[in-house]
């Protein structure tokens, strides 16, 4: 039996009726990924998770973080949060590395828009080399000054 394909954001009339449809296709695939956050009554899905941190999406649209310890008094407690803006986008540029329909939910880059100098539009964190000049790309780790677009608001 074939897998059923997700939810395309064009069958909906709405971002928020698509995400909720979205979500659910998420949940019907992997009961697993449902994610319960403190005071929302909205089904939440697991987005992306490393070392430290897990993130979940609600059928609203709202990005919450998981932020946790691997060791000590505070290890693995629950400590859910919204994420802000600037984190939530970067939450999300994550999670479209797996889902890549989630891309209309990212910001749209405006005329106005300038590239980050930061990470020269690649969205990826740059690091300097021992020479403490040469700046090196992180795969996969995205730049904290755009949250991984790339560009910034003008």
């Amino acid at each position: 039996m074939a897998d059923e394909a997700a939810p395309a954001r064009s069958d909906f009339p709405t971002e928020r009726e698509w995400l909720a449809a979205w979500i659910s296709y998420r949940l019907a695939q992997r009961p697993s990924a449902a994610v319960t956050l403190p005071g929302v009554d909205d089904p939440a899905v697991h987005l992306h998770g490393s070392i430290g941190y897990d993130s979940a999406i609600t059928s609203r649209g709202e990005i919450w973080v998981y932020e946790y310890d691997l060791d000590g008094p505070g290890a693995f407690h629950e400590k859910w949060r919204p994420a802000g803006i600037k984190d939530g986008t970067g939450y999300l540029v994550i999670a479209t590395r797996h889902y890549p329909e989630l891309r209309s939910l990212l910001p749209v880059r405006t005329g106005s828009a300038r590239q980050c100098s930061s990470c020269g539009g690649t969205g990826e964190r740059h690091l300097p080399t021992t020479d403490g000049i040469t700046m090196v790309p992180v795969p996969g780790v995205i730049c904290l000054d755009c949250s991984g677009l790339g560009w910034l608001p003008g």
